[in-house]
């Protein structure tokens, strides 16, 4: 929830959460705290949700279909992953969006920030209209 761009743990729930709110990692809680323990180190996690962040976003389908199609395949670079792109994306100019938003089409998803994210969104959606 908390994962910044680059890290294992970054993931299309980080992505959502922080393009539509604040995310805080409150504190981080032992397994001695539970009965029964668990194997794993738990979290307490703040999200405060931010009509204003919210409201960048154009259009809310595009936007998840788009974090959606780039996280699926984290790990290889933007300008390949554009080929699985479907609907209306498909058909969206994908070099232009990337040179307009400033991201190189080399980059992987999984670091790109939030922001990048809506960039490429609100882009898709101005050339779906």
């Amino acid at each position: 929830m908390v994962a910044a761009p680059g890290g294992k743990d970054y993931g299309t729930l980080s992505i959502f959460l922080n393009a539509t709110g604040d995310v805080k990692l409150l504190r981080t809680l032992k397994p001695s705290v539970f009965w029964p323990q668990p194997q794993v180190n738990s979290a307490m996690v703040s999200y405060v949700h931010s009509r204003e962040k919210t409201s960048r976003i154009y259009n809310m389908e595009i936007f998840s279909r788009l974090v959606g199609l780039f996280m699926q395949h984290r790990r290889k670079m933007l300008k390949a992953i554009v080929k699985f792109a479907a609907g209306e994306l498909a058909n969206a100019n994908w070099d232009k969006l990337f040179e307009q938003c400033g991201i190189d089409g080399q980059k992987r998803p999984e670091n790109l920030c939030p922001d990048d994210f809506l960039c490429l969104a609100n882009l898709a959606c101005d050339n779906i209209k």
